[in-house]
Parts: C-alpha cells; sequence; structure tokens
C-alpha cells in the first residue's frame, strides 16, 4: 500500500521539474514538459529542468504560489489562448502610409521667362505707339532667349520654357510691326 501511495505521487510529479502537477493535467505548469500518466520516467543530464544527480527523489516541492483572488478556473490558469470563437471581432485596416523616401520638389517657374512674356504680350498691344513697341519687343526677345537657355541648362530645377518661347516670338513680332507701322506712318505724312 505504501508503494502504492509513492507510486500515485509520481505520478502526480512532473518528470522534468519534479514538481507537483494539477489533476487532469497535460503538460507541467511550471516548465511546459509532458506529463504521462500512469509512467515513470528519469530524466537525464541535459534534460528540461535540473539534472538528476542534483534532484532528490524524497525532496519536498512547494505548491505554485495562488494569485491574489484566489484559485482560478482550469481555462485561465492554461498556457494557450481561448478559441477564437471567443476571441473579439477586429476589422482589418489599411496600413498608414510612412515618409517619401525624399522631399519632392517642383520645378520652379523660371522669371526672366514669365518677363519675356508679358514684355511680348504688352510690345504687341502697345504696337501703335512705335518707340515703345521696339522697347518693349527688344527687351521680349532677350529675356526670352536668356530664360530659355537658363530652362534648357536646368530642366528638372526650372520650367517656364514655352512662356519663354512664347516672349520670344511676341517681341520678334512686336518690334517688326512696330517698324512697318512706323515706315507706313512716315510715308503717309509725306
Amino acid at each position: 500500500m505504501v508503494d502504492s501511495d509513492r507510486e500515485r505521487s509520481r505520478e502526480m510529479e512532473c518528470p522534468a521539474c519534479g514538481r507537483e502537477a494539477g489533476d487532469g493535467a497535460s503538460f507541467c505548469s511550471q516548465c511546459g514538459a509532458p506529463l504521462e500518466r500512469g509512467k515513470t520516467s528519469e530524466c537525464g543530464p541535459g534534460d528540461i529542468g535540473e539534472s538528476s544527480a542534483s534532484r532528490s527523489p524524497n525532496r519536498a516541492v512547494p505548491a505554485p504560489p495562488q494569485a491574489p483572488g484566489g484559485p482560478q478556473s482550469q481555462a485561465a490558469t492554461s498556457l494557450f489562448p481561448p478559441p477564437a470563437s471567443s476571441q473579439p471581432f477586429y476589422q482589418w485596416q489599411a496600413p498608414v502610409p510612412g515618409p517619401l523616401p525624399y522631399p519632392q520638389t517642383l520645378p520652379r517657374t523660371d522669371g526672366m521667362c514669365v518677363a519675356a512674356m508679358i514684355l511680348g504680350i504688352l510690345g504687341s498691344v502697345l504696337l501703335w505707339v512705335p518707340v515703345l513697341a521696339w522697347i518693349l519687343g527688344l527687351l521680349g526677345i532677350v529675356f526670352g532667349a536668356l530664360g530659355m537657355k537658363s530652362v534648357r541648362d536646368d530642366p528638372a530645377g526650372r520650367s517656364g520654357y514655352g512662356m519663354g518661347l512664347a516672349g520670344l516670338i511676341l517681341g520678334i513680332l512686336s518690334l517688326v510691326g512696330g517698324v512697318i507701322l512706323f515706315i507706313v506712318a512716315v510715308s503717309l505724312t509725306s
């Protein structure tokens, strides 16, 4: 009878660490080793827990500490989470994009091209004023050529090539038109 009590107490001990296992447990709550009911096994050195040389078979093992609320149910102390059906449902959300790898800068509009276009438009509108049309046309041609050259030299950093071309063309038209109107005006007065 003493042997059956000793055998029953061995069934309740973890074969790896020697701690007592609870009734109906399949794994040790301390080290996680599988418990085999009805079998006694000795762990060798290198197994989970202490080596067999440092463990004495008659040593008393203290019970694991209890939580402040008292003993809990088997499901609450389990090493595995409850089934997925009892988990709350979370909707999927799209990930938030991170920062750009480098700051993107837009090309700057060249001021010479803008000035050429404005001067070309003013020169073509004021064509009937001979000297003013010549000056505005000439400035439109100069600013248009310089602005187009600066845009051509730095296409990634500057824009406005079309405005520079428009200013150049309108400047040529206002210069030529102003000269033609001056010749016509002089021929009519003589």
